[in-house]
């Protein structure tokens, strides 16, 4: 079996600017210029081990840093204590890089002034593969119906046509372990099928594992093979036996 991801104790904090009542002019301009802060715990103690293919979902409220923990198991963010290893090796060597792949929704791994063909062509070459775009890569492209902007620069792509770009990047040099960070946003109903299709037959064909995040209870109910909720800066797992299409009372009361 592979380590895909094995995290020991796992503390993040944050240092954040403390907000204050002055009800004093002079205060509040020394507040301004003179800031006080506090420190505040977004992980607590955080245990987790993957070591066989599949996918696994943390869930929980927006703000219970679930986004934290993938950008601090990929190196983005340090924390406090804690020991993160990758294909088991620590992720301080940064040897694992070139086998992992991310996607935030909020932040595009793509160049927005080049094309979705050249951002693949750069991907490939940044991860020595070959450059030439394969009948692998094409499907993918045909089935996100991205054929028609392919050529046009990801800038001038809607929401939800970048999202579908982000996704076919990601696939095209086969990392063996995914980051999905709400990878169905802004994705019409037949699209978030496709991408769920995907990246079963991704899993199955290339042992990979991955790590999802996402609010929309079809990605968590469709897809995981283990479900975690993060609350509190705590990470527990709760049993797939409560998730189901018909009831989803359970797991909205955890999302929202």
């Amino acid at each position: 079996m592979i380590d895909f991801i094995c995290i020991k104790n796992l503390e993040v904090v944050y240092q954040v600017r403390k907000i204050t009542n002055h009800t004093n002019f002079k205060q509040k301009l020394i507040h301004i210029f003179k800031s006080e802060y506090e420190y505040r715990t977004i992980l607590n103690n955080v245990n987790l081990n993957l070591n066989k293919p599949g996918i696994t979902s943390i869930v929980g409220k927006n703000g219970s840093g679930k986004t934290t923990l993938i950008k601090s198991i990929v190196g983005i963010i340090s924390a406090k204590n804690g020991v993160i290893s990758i294909f088991g090796e620590n992720i301080s060597k940064k040897h694992f890089l070139n086998n992992i792949g991310v996607i935030f929704s909020q932040k595009s791994s793509l160049f927005m002034e080049n094309s979705l063909i050249e951002n693949l062509q750069m991907t490939l070459s940044i991860y020595r593969k070959s450059h030439s775009i394969n009948k692998e890569i094409n499907d993918y492209i045909s089935i996100f119906d991205l054929n028609k902007i392919k050529d046009k620069a990801i800038k001038t792509y809607s929401l939800g046509e970048r999202m579908k770009a982000e996704i076919v990047n990601l696939f095209s040099y086969k990392p063996k372990l995914l980051f999905l960070d709400e990878p169905t946003i802004g994705l019409d109903l037949q699209s978030q099928k496709y991408v769920r299709d995907m990246l079963k037959k991704y899993i199955n064909e290339n042992q990979a594992h991955v790590l999802l995040t996402s609010h929309n209870l079809k990605d968590i109910l469709e897809l995981s093979d283990e479900i975690y909720l993060l609350n509190d800066g705590l990470l527990s797992k709760t049993s797939i036996m409560n998730y189901n299409n018909e009831n989803l009372e359970y797991l909205e009361r955890i999302l929202c």
